[in-house]
């Protein structure tokens, strides 16, 4: 059960109360957290028989993205984590579990998705490449956004396995023939005015990032810097960690949110550095292993802590916050 930290004036005295972090951690002690985190997200939510973690689609999708960050950064850490055996065990059973999906939304704009999951009989062996025709084949369903997720990070796995197998997929249909993955949008193709979420700013990133290294122009590296640090500024508190006005009580829509952004402005930190935007990723990955981790070592929604609302969608997202840490530190 989530717990319910009270109104706003409660959640003040609680990020008044969170102890300062003084001492900064080195890319060896963040990668020591990831493996330990990776190993914590893979004990308490990955099910084999359907490739998936804590029964959620496209947030699987994006835990699928984390562990293939981390692998492009420390080949020797992931290959003891596996990781290779895991890509290809989710590539291979996610797209044939039975699954249905129905997404829903309140007032304040966020999305809930609803799954009805359950594994494959029998699951082929992982050098298995034929696909059932049940489930969501080719990574395929009725939801543009979830299909976005999977492309993305099918091609995140191709860059580090070179597995011709991953970029197929990821070509043969999950984005449109435009090009196009639309959210948060209205007929006119222009922002609906709704609630800011931390993710609709990180896909922005990423997707400005990819098109810089497409197209040589750098210019539009300056709107995505830009863009981070209206996001950040709106969306820190006093201490720069990270929220979104869901908290604690996100769904397992919401739960992902923020490592979305936080992955995709490690990107756009890669091609375009900036000592705020690395500080800020640092200090939200210190503060997700000090305040935000539970005695099981499991971390929870609200990255100033305390841990609450754990699920495998809140853990993947703040492993995000410290696999960008490794890559920073």
């Amino acid at each position: 059960m989530v717990a319910n930290i009270g109104g706003l004036a409660a959640r003040a005295v609680f990020l008044m109360s969170t102890r300062p972090i003084t001492q900064r951690a080195d890319a060896a002690t963040y990668t020591s957290n990831a493996v330990d985190a990776i190993r914590t997200l893979q004990a308490s939510w990955y099910d084999v028989g359907s490739g998936l973690w804590d029964n959620a689609w496209w947030n699987s999708a994006n835990a699928f993205t984390t562990l293939a960050d981390f692998a492009d950064l420390n080949r020797d850490a992931a290959n003891e984590l596996n990781i290779g055996g895991i890509l290809r065990n989710t590539f291979n059973q996610a797209q044939k579990a039975t699954a249905t999906a129905a997404k829903s939304i309140n007032a304040a704009g966020l999305v809930t998705t609803s799954y009805a999951i359950t594994k494959r009989e029998n699951p082929l062996p992982l050098e298995a490449r034929q696909f059932s025709a049940q489930g969501f084949p080719n990574f395929i369903n009725e939801f543009y956004d979830d299909e976005g997720w999977w492309a993305l990070g099918l091609i995140r796995a191709y860059d580090i396995t070179r597995d011709q197998d991953y970029l197929d997929m990821a070509a043969s249909g999950m984005i449109n023939d435009e090009g196009t993955i639309n959210d948060g949008l209205d007929g006119d193709c222009k922002n609906n005015g709704a609630n800011v979420w931390s993710y609709n700013q990180g896909v922005i990133l990423g997707a400005l990032v990819e098109l810089s290294q497409a197209t040589g122009d750098k210019v539009v590296l300056t709107d995505a810097a830009n863009i981070a640090k209206a996001a950040i500024k709106q969306l820190a508190d006093d201490n720069a960690i990270l929220h979104d006005t869901c908290e604690p009580n996100c769904g397992s829509d919401g739960n992902q949110f923020k490592g979305i952004f936080v992955r995709n402005l490690r990107y756009l930190q890669a091609v375009a550095p900036q000592n705020d935007f690395k500080t800020f990723l640092l200090k939200n990955a210190d503060s997700n292993w000090s305040e935000n981790r539970d005695r099981q070592g499991k971390l929870g929604v609200v990255w100033s802590g305390p841990a609450q609302g754990v699920s495998g969608p809140t853990h993947s997202s703040a492993l995000d916050s410290i696999v960008a840490a490794v890559a920073v530190a």
